[in-house]
Parts: C-alpha cells; structure tokens; sequence
C-alpha cells in the first residue's frame, strides 16, 4: 500500500514499477492496515515498526518544497524509492508519577495504559502483568483532594492517554481532538477494532452533559454514512 497526502509522491511512487500500479493509497494508517504489509510513503516509527517493509521517497540531492511541487521536480531532485526495515527496541520497565487531581470545571484526570493493541484504565490499583503501585500521597483539599500514585509499568506497556477530559463535552476525544473513531484509535495508539470500541464505550458511558465519546463518534459516523448514501 501506499500511504502519504502529497499528490507527486503518490504519482511517484506509482511510476516506479508495476507492484505499485494498482496498490490502495491511504492518507492515514492504522495498526491493523500496516501490520505485515509492505508500505511506501510516511509513517510514524511505532507503524513503520509493524510493516514487512518500509519503502520511503527519498531525494539525491535538496528535496523540493512547498506544497505545489510535482512529479518533475521530484524526478529532478534526484528522488527514489529506499526500503528498511524498522525493528522496535525492547520496551523496559519503567516509572510514572500520576495524579488523579481534577482539573478545573470538574475535568477527570485519566490514565489510560496499553499493551499492544489492548488499553487499559489505571483505577488506582495494581494490575497484575500490567502496572504495580509502589507508593502514594493523599492530599486533602476538599474538592480538590487527590492522590498521587507512584507507578512502576511492565515492560512492553506504556501510556496511551495522561490528561484530563475535555473543556466543553468533557470527553476524551475533546482533549486528543480526535473526531472519529479512527482518529481516536490512531491517537491512541491502537487499531479501530471492535475491542477497542467497546473499551471506550463501557469505561466512560457516559458524563455530566449526558453524552459520552462513544454515542458522540457513532452519530457522526452515521452521519457521514448518510450523507455518503444521498450523494
């Protein structure tokens, strides 16, 4: 597959033999399109690490720049097509210090880890093969009181998501400004699977506003359905 935004480099990388002729083009790359595959184009390392093989445009000499450039100046940079292969370093075990103190306006501090494609929410006990709890501090505060965990990861887990929810919906896809479920996967750091959809819909059913990241971004999901259907 093919997976870049520019135009030229799409066209490019379709001049430089039939296997790449009639290959899907993406303008963004889950987990679940690229592992296994073989990629021509940009992606992020923490991708590129799950494909066969990366294949990128690179140039002989000064790339073109700005946004208008085209096939010939590419040609005339001196561009072709170098394949890697991106291996992830083992992952160590490591430490995090997190507060599960609200933010202003009510806002829930979250901690979301994941290991591999499967998210996990710190709730403010150890889970076994996933994250220990060495230490805490309770600060009281009235409202504003909180504790804040000293945490030791598993190798080969890390943080998705630190932060607080949204300003005005109180969501987590307000604060990644993720609008779609694959935005939300990809910020996340996960595939758009099944699993990870019901993840996001039973961790946080639902908030003050009465409305919840997953009613949220189906809405919008039937909406572009239909508005695809009466075009």
């Amino acid at each position: 597959m093919i997976v870049s935004r520019h135009p030229a480099a799409i066209e490019f990388i379709r001049s430089q033999g039939p296997e790449w002729a009639d290959v899907p083009v993406l303008a963004q790359a889950t987990a679940a399109d690229v592992a296994g595959a073989v990629v021509a184009g940009n992606l992020p390392l923490h991708l590129a690490a799950l494909a066969a093989e990366m294949v990128a445009v690179e140039f002989g000499g000064a790339p073109p720049r700005g946004q208008e450039y085209g096939l010939a100046e590419m040609t005339a940079a001196g561009a072709r097509l170098r394949r890697y292969s991106v291996l992830a370093a083992p992952e160590v075990q490591s430490n995090l210090e997190w507060s599960d103190e609200d933010g202003s306006r009510g806002r829930r501090a979250h901690l979301i880890l994941r290991r591999g494609e499967e998210l996990i929410r710190f709730a403010g006990k150890s889970i076994p093969g996933v994250v220990a709890v060495c230490g805490s501090d309770y600060t009281k505060g009235g409202k504003w009181s909180h504790t804040t965990y000293r945490l030791r990861l598993a190798a080969g887990v890390a943080v998705a998501f630190e932060g607080h929810s949204g300003w005005e919906t109180g969501t987590i896809m307000e604060s990644l400004k993720a609008d779609s479920w694959v935005a939300l996967a990809f910020a996340l750091g996960v595939a758009d699977t099944p699993g990870f959809r019901q993840f996001v819909a039973a961790w946080r059913p639902g908030n003050a506003y009465g409305n919840s990241d997953a009613a949220e971004l189906d809405g919008r999901e039937v909406a572009l359905v239909e508005l695809e259907q009466a075009g």
